[in-house]
């Protein structure tokens, strides 16, 4: 039992693991292009 476990374990901690640093690279790329994060988040005047 405790091989499985631990490569669920493994493959719960990779998993996270990419999707933060897809969400993270999504995030920047967001930031950096001006047009596209004031039509989602809308004037940064306003927030």
């Amino acid at each position: 039992m405790r091989g499985p476990s631990q490569s669920t374990s493994s493959r719960l901690f990779f998993s996270s693991f990419f999707f933060s640093r897809n969400f993270r690279s999504l995030h920047t790329l967001a930031n950096s292009s001006s047009p596209t994060r004031q039509r989602i988040t809308g004037p940064p005047s306003k927030s």
